[in-house]
């Protein structure tokens, strides 16, 4: 099994520089999908953790084909990497959504969203059960989800209709979020948001 890990932790590091240096789109994401299956589904996600900030970086491509298929990426870790998913990861995954909020492609916007939905519950619940890592990281990772939060609000006056029915997808989620008592989880948790959220809610 441990050889077979090495073989295959070999193989992930190929396949990655292969796709920092891979010049058509289509090649990055077949590069970066084959390196995925090896990390998620293989192995349990036993070589995830190790791997899984050379992934982010992809977010930096100027391609949305890159972009959309990171958000996806984003999307199935936070579905089914229970295992890996830290404080710290989550901490590199919202920050990731976050920075890509900014695109101006509308079917980037909607991945990152829909990304942003799996991400931010994942997050809370790593909040309410990692009583591993230290309170100034997990504070940390509150800051930035409510930064990332409040990003996606904005999206609720977009011109684009897709966009906003996924932002209000994503409100729903914060939404229920936001009903669970303040005792599930760290104090700062359970604080209300901000008039904007209050508003929306109440149109709902």
């Amino acid at each position: 099994m441990n050889n077979a890990l090495e073989i295959d932790r070999d193989r992930v590091t190929g396949l990655l520089n292969d796709a920092k240096i891979a010049t058509e789109k289509d090649d990055i994401v077949s590069l970066l999908s084959q390196a995925e299956e090896l990390l998620i589904h293989k192995h349990s996600q036993s070589l995830l953790g190790e791997f899984l900030g050379s992934f982010l970086d992809f977010h930096l491509d100027n391609s949305p084909q890159v972009k959309k298929y990171i958000c996806k990426f984003i999307a199935t870790t936070c579905r089914v990497a229970d295992a890996i998913l830290s404080v710290t990861n989550l901490k590199d995954i919202v920050g990731t959504l976050s920075y890509l909020t900014s695109d101006q492609n509308n079917n980037v916007l909607k991945s990152i969203i829909t990304s942003s939905t799996s991400a931010y519950k994942k997050g809370f619940q790593v909040l309410c059960l990692d009583s591993a890592s230290s309170e100034q990281d997990r504070q940390a990772l509150w800051n930035i989800m409510n930064v990332l939060e409040k990003k996606i609000i904005e999206f609720l006056d977009h011109d684009n209709d897709g966009v906003r029915v996924h932002s209000y997808h994503f409100l729903e989620t914060l939404i229920i979020i936001d009903s669970f008592p303040a005792s599930s989880g760290p104090l700062y948790v359970g604080t209300r948001r901000g008039p904007k959220l209050t508003t929306e809610q109440e149109d709902i």
